[in-house]
């Protein structure tokens, strides 16, 4: 094992962070134990019967949650941000203000850039984080720079900027929020959330149960999953659900 500093969402850097030999990127730093435990607990609140039903009531076309709205509003332009995508972020309970549209116009050529450099094809699940991590971050440090208020000098964003890049790359950003987060009892630094995410979406029982899950919930009456390859949202959604509803 060695030790690399790692890049933390409140800015700033971790100086010692213990990291697999077989990365190196500082922007993938997978701790083993943090990754056990996280995938305990996803398969844990996976398997309950209760999850098809959280499903079925987070899409229901006629509920007050994003359902589908914040993957499939249109346009989805692949390497652009755009009105559509800053719209569709707002159905998961976040603001983007008016300093940070402007920001995301002025800089629509770099955003650009770094989007068309991470494939609509990838998936978290089979990504080498060597090839990849790097060019994750740089698309990710932006998006969460350009949330930035007028006159702050950092911004902390994360949850924004995470929700932006779920959007545009929905099978390689996981949504991270505190809510999840603190479920799976991840530390919100995304160099370890990022691999403990792979992990859960490469394990195949957790996928298993999750896409039985999503076919239950989607034959429920009224009830729209959307794509239901996009595991890591639907993930995201059990999580979140079970998180705010934990007794049903």
């Amino acid at each position: 094992m060695g030790h690399l500093p790692c890049p933390t969402d409140f800015g700033g850097w971790l100086p010692f962070v213990t990291t697999d030999p077989k990365y190196t990127s500082p922007f993938w730093t997978p701790d083993e134990a943090i990754n056990n435990h996280a995938l305990e607990q996803a398969r844990s609140v996976v398997a309950l019967p209760a999850a098809a039903e959280h499903l079925a009531r987070y899409y229901a076309t006629d509920s007050n949650y994003a359902g589908t709205t914040f993957t499939d509003l249109r346009p989805n332009e692949p390497d652009l941000i755009t009105s559509a995508d800053l719209l569709a972020v707002t159905t998961l309970s976040v603001e983007v203000g008016p300093h940070a549209i402007r920001t995301f116009d002025r800089s629509s050529d770099e955003i650009s850039e770094k989007l068309s450099a991470l494939s609509t094809e990838l998936r978290l699940e089979t990504v080498d984080p060597d090839a990849t991590a790097d060019t994750m971050a740089s698309l990710y440090e932006l998006v969460k720079r350009s949330l930035r208020r007028a006159g702050a000098e950092t911004s902390n964003a994360w949850v924004t900027a995470s929700k932006i890049c779920a959007r545009k790359r929905p099978n390689l950003f996981p949504v991270r929020d505190n809510v999840v987060l603190d479920l799976l009892g991840l530390p919100k630094t995304y160099p370890i959330d990022w691999p403990a995410f792979q992990e859960l979406v490469a394990d195949q029982p957790l996928m298993r149960t999750l896409d039985d899950q999503v076919a239950d919930a989607a034959g429920h009456e009224g009830v729209d999953v959307g794509d239901p390859s996009l595991r890591l949202r639907h993930l995201d959604v059990v999580l979140w659900m079970h998180a705010l509803n934990p007794t049903n």
